[in-house]
């Protein structure tokens, strides 16, 4: 399912942790993966032999744009794999807008990105990046925040068409990383005045109680359905 994927890098190695398994996820299918970075206004003072010179916008951003080239040349020469191609991009422009319309523009199919990355080339605040780039990318989003491995993996549901977008990519992240996958759903309250159960209670004893039942029966069996339809994906995948 993901043969195109974004990872937005900023330099620092917080940034870098979407690396690995964007990497896994594109190994399983032979895929691509696109290192993307976005120059910005950093080195306004260089040093000179009489002492400090001064540089113009646009030579600050042709200078982070080279060292932006060199890291990203080296994260391809230190990721590569036989069974991805690694291409590297680099875009000017308000940082989290670059990666959707990136991804856009490449016909990505997910973006994997790391959140709250403040260190490095672009000084991102990958926290308030990264929900911008949820409100408004096209395709699906992972965010990582942290290195640990992944091992369970909970896709909430509330019963619309909607929410289960989630489930296909959902399974297939699992199922390439090699995590256990849960479809989840809350049961609400009944929706019923509690005087009423209570003088329906009064007729039938257990009335309310049965009818509790009934909801939550009712989602363990959408669930179950809803697994039964993507088991080809994910075959064992648990309902409970």
């Amino acid at each position: 399912m993901f043969k195109k994927i974004l990872v937005p890098l900023d330099g620092s190695e917080l940034a870098e942790r979407a690396l690995e398994p964007a990497l896994a996820l594109a190994q399983q299918v032979h895929g691509e993966v696109i290192v993307l970075s976005v120059p910005v206004l950093q080195h306004m003072f260089v040093t000179e032999p009489a002492g400090y010179g001064f540089l113009l916008p646009e030579q600050s951003v042709d200078q982070s744009r080279h060292e932006l080239l060199e890291y990203l040349q080296g994260v391809q020469k230190r990721c590569a794999h036989p069974n991805v191609t690694i291409h590297h991009l680099i875009e000017e422009g308000e940082e989290a807008t670059v990666i959707v319309e990136a991804a856009a523009a490449h016909d990505i199919d997910l973006i994997v990105m790391s959140t709250h990355g403040r260190t490095g080339f672009t000084r991102w605040m990958l926290g308030s990046v990264t929900e911008k780039v949820l409100r408004e990318a096209q395709c699906p989003v992972l965010v990582i925040r942290n290195d640990q491995p992944f091992q369970r993996l909970v896709i909430t549901l509330d019963g619309s068409e909607l929410a289960e977008q989630a489930v296909a990519p959902g399974l297939e992240i699992a199922n390439s990383l090699g995590c256990q996958a849960y479809l989840f759903r809350v049961v609400p309250p009944l929706d019923v005045d509690p005087h009423l159960i209570s003088s329906l209670d009064k007729l039938e004893n257990g009335f309310g109680d049965r009818l509790r039942e009934t909801s939550y029966n009712q989602a363990q069996d959408y669930l179950h359905q809803l697994a039964l339809r993507h088991a080809e994906i994910y075959p064992h995948l648990p309902t409970e």
